[in-house]
């Protein structure tokens, strides 16, 4: 079968956080990885991706997230002509945090050439605001979805107020929202791996002792600095009006979350 909720971003907004708690619960189905069916790999067909869903055993909830959906226009229509009462799930992160999250989860994958700061590449990629442009992202869907087909789930909400925005996704994807979810690990929050690639080529090692050693030694991760404060201010004044389009969309004031 086809999924019946999606999640289409943002991308640093939490959704490995967010599916490690909904594959917890029995009535719901998540694909483990993300598919990029929509973006990338839509000439497929939707045989193949209906496929990535045989795992499925009888949950009633089954979904996928790829976080690069909100990011391209045309997922929305292509979504629409596919799944058209599919429910969305979208995940909206601080874009001041998100931008500099951004940056280092580049720079852990060495894609910031010569470790460059954080302003730098600021000036040499224009992705890294325009990805926390929400309004403009969301409103391409709104062309094609109603918006009771629409969550917007707030990332800061679902680490300080876990349980209520847990039991308010349950409801809206139509399983029980009384489950008792259990926590997750906090490493990927605000943290750097040590050694990206010398971890990827280890998951690959047979199980054993010392697989395990090396890779309990790797995932003790370190966190990033803080950002610097005049870069900080700079952000948010980029993105305070931007914001207040996306409070007219989702019809709240995110002020004392976003900038308390």
């Amino acid at each position: 079968m086809l999924p019946n909720f999606i999640i289409p971003g943002t991308i640093k907004g939490g959704t490995k956080a967010l599916i490690s708690y909904l594959t917890q619960h029995p009535d719901i189905f998540v694909f483990p990885r993300e598919i990029y069916f929509f973006n990338n790999n839509y000439d497929k067909g939707t045989a193949w991706y209906e496929h990535k869903f045989d795992q499925r055993i009888n949950e009633r909830a089954v979904g996928e997230k790829t976080p690069g959906y909100m990011l391209y226009p045309e997922c929305a229509k292509r979504i629409f002509d596919t799944i058209p009462d599919v429910k969305l799930i979208f995940l909206l992160r601080n874009p001041v945090n998100r931008t500099y999250s951004s940056y280092w989860m580049r720079r852990r994958k060495r894609k910031v050439p010569n470790n460059a700061s954080f302003e730098k590449e600021l000036s040499r990629r224009k992705d890294y605001l325009t990805h926390g442009l929400y309004a403009d992202q969301i409103s391409h869907y709104l062309e094609f979805f109603r918006k009771e087909q629409m969550m917007f789930v707030i990332s800061e909400e679902l680490h300080t107020n876990t349980k209520v925005v847990l039991r308010d996704i349950c409801s809206f994807i139509g399983v029980a929202p009384d489950f008792e979810f259990g926590p997750i690990s906090k490493d990927v929050v605000g943290r750097v791996p040590k050694n990206y690639f010398l971890t990827r080529i280890i998951k690959k090692m047979p199980e054993s002792g010392l697989k395990s050693s090396l890779m309990k030694k790797l995932n003790t991760a370190e966190r990033y600095p803080p950002m610097d404060s005049k870069t900080k201010e700079k952000l948010q004044g980029f993105f305070r009006e931007p914001n207040k389009q996306l409070e007219n969309i989702i019809e709240r004031d995110l002020s004392e979350i976003w900038y308390p």
